[in-house]
């Protein structure tokens, strides 16, 4: 009878990288995974992913070195099985999968004799090629749990870009999100670089985030606000987001989308910060200062910063406008002064007055930019954002240079399009992101709804292809890395707060992507005929 080694083993995987550039020096990258030798009738399936243009070479470490030479490696397919596939030229310990050349999901193990004749048996090692990016973070003997949000951890990154090229990074990360970090196993990250890095020939920057999308199953409500904001409604900068596989530690974690942080910041929000401008000032380097306003003198009415309409107000310097809007100023430094509070809350106050004053029509345009409300109201009514209307993620910023807010960029649509059954955002029809305190005001002015009537007409068709088009080009091409997200994330037909009623009859990828679809056509419709008829 076969007798079966039932112990912890160690397999070794090794990249072999094609020309990587790691830190200006060619090397190999090595990362080690834990297996587990069991009875072939319970196999454990341990996951993990091949990069672009890379090969994987595996290594079992038996406990019993009392093997002799002979080893057989099988191709299978769900777990062992009678027509599971020899590989003929795989009778060596190490034994080299190929570059892989199309997407798909392959499984192998391997089978070594002792010397009594018992065999010993891997579990299966399951290689994704997605024809997706690759981003590998290690830790240096941390585990992803021990990562936090209130300080960042070092590590390393290592991307792996569609075409081969990539390279390692040291950063530092920490834990973002709110009910996300609190509720869901996979969780998102915010990342920072100690100088500016440009990550997929995007512009250079220190600040990335990493977006685990583990309640929206279509993995595509993020990128999908993103391409609308950066391709089609586009009067102001919007985020770039890119899908890849991720890897922590180890170990593969699923399909998440690396995104630009919403910063100050050349090839972002271009706008001089307020908090760089105190620094200059106090070091008496005003000649540092860009006289953004025009008005001759270098101060802090010269700078910009972000702002967030955020119901939790957990910054370090938030208020309520006398509208009930509660505002938080973002990334501020350790010691915030009065004088910058102070302006910033004037600022926005006086918006605001001149917006619910009693002759707004004629003024509140001069504080408040136009074109940057309406296609940030277009893209968050369309997908009916449900934190759009005045619970968060609502961002702004100053700029000093126009002396005016502008609204944008979008942010956080992971519960847009139908993916939330707590509100009245679930439904296809009915205004939505309207009713924000703001936003209703500016509908009293009949020049905005005309402004707003032309640039949905304008940009409708765009908008409609966006959802018969681009999510059916993105979801196909991402239905591999989704196909072992959900190995990983059991969630397909299971409910996740705060998914729509019928979760449980969307058992596949395709189901969710299908209901996607219908239920932004159907909001098409309604909000076509809406707009039109103002």
């Amino acid at each position: 009878m076969t007798k079966f080694l039932k112990s912890i083993r160690t397999f070794s995987l090794l990249f072999l990288l094609a020309g990587c550039v790691v830190n200006d020096d060619d090397k190999d990258l090595t990362v080690y995974a834990q297996w587990q030798i069991i009875d072939f009738t319970h196999l454990d399936e341990v996951q993990y992913v091949c990069p672009p243009k890379r090969r994987i070479k595996v290594s079992p470490h038996f406990e019993s070195e009392a093997l002799n030479s002979s080893f057989k490696w099988y191709e299978c397919r769900d777990t062992h099985g009678e027509d599971d596939v020899p590989l003929e030229s795989a009778t060596e310990r190490e034994f080299v999968c190929p570059q892989y050349d199309s997407a798909g999901i392959r499984k192998y193990y391997c089978i070594a004799l002792g010397e009594d004749g018992s065999e010993l048996q891997s579990s299966v090692l399951s290689i994704a090629y997605t024809g997706l990016p690759c981003i590998d973070f290690s830790f240096g003997g941390i585990k992803i749990a021990d990562i936090t949000k209130e300080s960042y951890t070092d590590c390393t990154v290592d991307l792996y870009y569609t075409n081969g090229g990539g390279g390692s990074l040291l950063c530092g990360m920490k834990g973002r999100g709110n009910t996300s970090w609190k509720q869901y196993p996979k969780k998102g990250y915010n990342i920072k670089f100690s100088r500016k890095q440009e990550l997929f020939k995007l512009p250079p920057a220190k600040k990335w985030c990493i977006i685990a999308n583990y309640s929206d199953k279509t993995l595509l409500r993020n990128a999908f606000a993103s391409y609308l904001g950066t391709e089609v409604l586009n009067a102001e900068w919007n985020p770039h987001f890119e899908q890849a596989d991720v890897i922590f530690g180890g170990e593969y974690f699923g399909t998440y989308i690396l995104g630009e942080a919403i910063t100050l910041t050349k090839g972002r929000i271009g706008v001089q910060d307020i908090f760089d401008i105190e620094e200059y000032i106090k070091a008496d380097h005003r000649e540092a200062v860009e006289d953004s306003n025009k008005d001759g003198k270098k101060d802090l009415f010269d700078g910009g910063f972000i702002l967030e309409v955020d119901s939790r107000m957990d910054a370090d310097f938030h208020f309520v406008s006398e509208q009930g809007l509660p505002f938080c100023l973002k990334q501020t430094p350790a010691e915030l002064s009065e004088e910058i509070q102070k302006h910033v809350q004037d600022i926005v106050q006086n918006a605001e007055n001149i917006l619910f004053s009693e002759n707004f029509i004629e003024n509140w345009k001069k504080r408040i930019d136009v074109d940057s409300v309406i296609d940030w109201y277009l893209i968050n009514e369309f997908c009916k954002n449900p934190d759009a209307r005045s619970w968060s993620s609502i961002y702004s910023y100053y700029n000093p240079a126009d002396e005016k807010l502008h609204f944008g960029p979008v942010w956080d649509f992971d519960l847009a399009c139908g993916n939330t059954n707590e509100n009245d955002s679930k439904y296809p029809e009915g205004w939505w992101v309207r009713n924000n305190v703001w936003i209703s005001r500016m509908f009293e002015d009949e020049s905005f709804v005309e402004s707003v009537k032309n640039r949905w007409n304008e940009k409708k068709s765009e908008l409609y292809e966006a959802v018969n088009s681009w999510l059916k080009s993105k979801s196909s091409e991402i239905s591999v890395s989704a196909e072992y997200n959900f190995a990983r994330w059991s969630i397909l037909g299971k409910y996740v707060k705060p998914n729509l009623d019928g979760w449980e009859k969307r058992t596949t990828y395709q189901d969710e992507i299908d209901f996607m679809i219908c239920w932004m056509s159907e909001r098409y419709s309604w909000l076509d005929t809406a707009i039109n008829e103002l």
